[in-house]
């Protein structure tokens, strides 16, 4: 009896997470535009390849911005 009880709450806590995946893939979708998990980390990994290129050119242009204009440090 009590393997029984055991079996549906894991039934239960199964069908409870498949629900919340469903929910988080939903949100995944309409919020960003990515249709599985492994789409949206293939951005991620594009992007952050592309944040060391990003900040250079950040830095470059705060350095062209404080050569330009008379700039007072804090």
């Amino acid at each position: 009896m009590k393997m029984k009880a055991e079996i549906d709450d894991n039934k239960s806590k199964k069908s409870r997470l498949e629900g919340e995946l469903d929910g988080v893939l939903a949100q995944l979708k309409s919020q960003f535009g990515f249709s599985s998990v492994e789409e949206a980390e293939d951005h991620l990994d594009k992007l952050k390849e592309s944040l060391p290129g990003m900040e250079q050119k950040l830095a470059k242009e705060i350095d062209t911005l404080k050569s330009a204009y008379p700039w007072k440090t804090i």
